[in-house]
């Protein structure tokens, strides 16, 4: 009887110790990796002739977080090994330790690191020669958590002239009943901008990220005691944020990445009422902050009517057939239009004396004519917070 008992508590302790073991593998404990090592690519000894270089093939060793994590990897491009602010450029995120790099994203890469924006001046500055730049990876997991940095490499590239334009401010579009206005519709090729999805608008002052067209947002309207949220795309209902409560809650909402069913609660109103929203994203629109501020109605003037007046127009144009814009029934100051103007054209919005310009496709309103491509267009207007929008359609 004691040999039995004895050989009972020797397995009962066999037992405890594989199931103390199979709980520490399926709840593995993340530490925070110092650094990880980024591998130098095939041919690196030679000139990496970028304009036929299709693409260059990197890896790397998984940073060491204690088990095998889904890691994020961002490459960062710069012109010295300093990597300090706004001196190095960063590329989409990878999920793989083996990835591969156009030669034109590195060479677009390069073209905003010179700030060159033309091809005589690209001559000048860069000539014929070869040109080192140096590379490390960002590594981190979940939402920018426990980051850390690869060794840097060199590599010496010719590059190529290209013309890199800033991104359009990437703005972000209410739906739903709870911001007046707007309705749960989402029509694909920007149908219901306007009428039933209001774009948030530019901030006055702010500089938007030139790569990513990230910033702070600013929309000024009427809003009932329902629900709302925002979302990225028209036509799809990811990437979308939501609310974490329910609520009008200051600070970080929940995101609903693309392709995701994970729905997020809806921001919503207690009361009927003005609302001043602000939205700041970074990480092309991944991460996002909020503040809410009620407020009184605006005594700015509200419009019968909005006109798009300009060169595009039949009979000389400049008012001899202008456009007449449609007004959103549940905000006055919000005007939308589709136009195909057939040939590049200037423009300006207008009412009586009242004339607002600016810059195409996104901006807030100036005294400058709008110089518009030909093309097939959802136009909106902004009154009260002074945007002008130009989403182009199919």
């Amino acid at each position: 009887m004691k040999r039995l008992n004895i050989i009972s508590a020797l397995l009962a302790g066999l037992f405890c110790l594989t199931a103390c073991n199979d709980d520490r593998d399926s709840n593995p404990v993340i530490q925070q990796p110092d650094t990880f090592v980024l591998n130098m690519p095939a041919y690196s000894s030679n000139v990496y002739d970028l304009e036929n270089t299709g693409s260059i093939e990197f890896t790397c060793k998984q940073p060491d977080y204690g088990y095998t994590a889904p890691v994020n990897y961002e490459m960062q491009i710069a012109l010295d090994d300093q990597f300090t602010e706004d001196n190095y450029i960063k590329l989409d995120p990878v999920t793989t330790a083996k990835f591969s790099i156009s030669g034109l994203a590195i060479d677009k890469a390069f073209m905003r690191l010179i700030g060159c924006d033309a091809e005589e001046s690209f001559d000048k500055v860069v000539g014929s020669d070869p040109h080192s730049i140096v590379i490390r990876l960002r590594a981190y997991v979940g939402d920018n958590m426990y980051e850390c940095y690869s060794n840097h490499i060199t590599l010496q590239v010719l590059p190529y002239f290209v013309l890199v334009k800033d991104a359009t401010p990437a703005v972000w579009f209410f739906v739903g009943p709870g911001a007046a206005g707007c309705a749960w519709d989402n029509k694909a090729n920007y149908e219901d901008v306007g009428e039933g999805l209001i774009p948030m608008a530019l901030q006055s002052g702010y500089t938007y990220d030139a790569e990513t067209g990230d910033g702070e947002f600013v929309y000024t309207g009427p809003f009932y005691a329902d629900g709302f949220k925002l979302i990225q795309t028209p036509g799809q209902w990811s990437p979308m944020w939501g609310s974490t409560d329910g609520g009008l809650t200051d600070g970080a909402g929940q995101y609903r990445p693309l392709g995701s069913n994970d729905d997020p609660a809806t921001f919503a109103s207690d009361v009927d009422g003005w609302l001043q929203v602000i939205m700041f994203t970074s990480n092309k629109g991944q991460s996002a902050t909020f503040k809410f501020a009620k407020i009184d109605q605006p005594s700015n003037k509200v419009y019968d009517h909005m006109q798009l007046t300009g060169s595009f127009e039949a009979g000389g144009g400049w008012g001899s057939d202008p456009l007449y814009m449609t007004v959103n029934a549940g905000n006055p100051h919000i005007w939308w239009a589709d136009y195909t103007f057939d040939s590049d054209a200037e423009a300006k919005f207008r009412n009586g004396d009242d004339w607002f310009g600016g810059d195409f496709p996104i901006s807030l309103t100036g005294s400058s004519n709008i110089q518009i491509p030909a093309g097939k267009y959802r136009i909106v207007f902004n009154d009260l917070d002074g945007c002008i929008y130009f989403f182009t359609k199919d």
